[in-house]
């Protein structure tokens, strides 16, 4: 069973053996960067066509990662994002599409991690990418929850009191749901 240093050692090694642009940016670089923590996965932002990510995806299984292809496929059109294993690891992949990114890429630095040199933002790069996630995932909830309570108030009946009690939360009175 390999270890997290081996895994972060073995896909690194991958993506500069290919050339792969990529910046380290979950939480082994916010220990890089700032205050280790404890995680369990890899996280890059890599700078890849999406033409060339077939290439990628074959290089990569015959290095020994392991993937679902419709999974990767799926999540690449609708996300952005991919997901292969290594072991009992996932590293995930956000493909770079913005210009914060690309000028985040130009101010790469690199350090050695776990024994090996690998690819990061600078300290400041990492606050903005760590914000817009936050910001993100704050946006796709709150859709969420509109699309919720849209969809609960077309089904509920009219006489049944409706109440959004939180954002995770919603109950409906006399018909259930709560």
């Amino acid at each position: 069973m390999e270890s997290l240093p081996e895994v972060f050692r073995k896909i690194t090694a991958f993506l500069n053996k290919e050339q792969y642009d990529y910046l380290l940016i979950g939480g082994i670089a916010v220990g890089a960067l700032g205050d280790p923590r404890m995680t369990q996965d890899i996280d890059f932002c890599l700078f890849v066509s999406k033409a060339r990510i077939k290439n990628l995806l074959k290089k990569a299984k015959d290095a020994g990662f392991g993937f679902q292809e419709k999974e990767v496929s799926s999540r690449i059109r609708e996300t952005g994002t991919f997901q292969i294993r290594c072991g009992s690891y996932h590293i995930d992949f956000l493909i770079a599409s913005t210009d914060f990114e690309k000028t985040a890429l130009r101010r790469r630095q690199r350090l050695k991690v776990y024994g090996t040199d690998a690819y990061f933002p600078t300290a400041e790069d990492m606050i903005l990418f760590k914000i817009i996630a936050v910001l993100i995932s704050v946006i796709a909830s709150e859709a969420k929850q509109s699309l919720a309570t849209g969809l609960l108030r077309h089904f509920v009946p009219r006489n049944d009191t409706l109440k959004i009690e939180s954002r995770n939360s919603v109950s409906v009175r006399d018909n259930v749901i709560i």
